[in-house]
């Protein structure tokens, strides 16, 4: 019974881990497109047009919702990718606590037994 417990609590754990890298990255990606709008990035150069092709897809559905602000000389404050990435941190943390939570109750669970 004892290492049906350690594999879970391993599962656990795993999923929390996991969950906190895809979010790092997420969050990586989404501040750095971010930093490259704030500084008016050409958007024809690879590493913008990437970062751009690779994080529109969080960002741009919150698009219409919080528009950007031009600043000047092409430079923008894109509030969605902000909004994106304070959003997506609520949803990761979020899950990665259900990961938590059900170790918590699994261990509880067999205390009881």
């Amino acid at each position: 019974m004892r290492r049906f417990e350690s594999e879970n609590d391993t599962l656990a754990i795993r999923g929390a881990k996991i969950t906190s890298a895809i979010l790092t990255a997420i969050e990586a990606l989404l501040a750095v497109r971010f930093f490259l709008k704030l500084a008016g990035a050409n958007e024809n150069t690879v590493f913008s047009s990437l970062i751009y092709n690779l994080t529109s897809v969080l960002s741009d559905p919150f698009l219409e919702i919080f528009p950007p602000t031009p600043i000047m000389g092409g430079a923008v404050i894109e509030w969605s990718a902000i909004f994106a990435m304070a959003l997506y941190w609520v949803f990761a943390s979020a899950f990665a606590r259900m990961f938590l939570d059900q170790r918590k109750e699994e261990r509880r669970q067999s205390v009881l037994e």
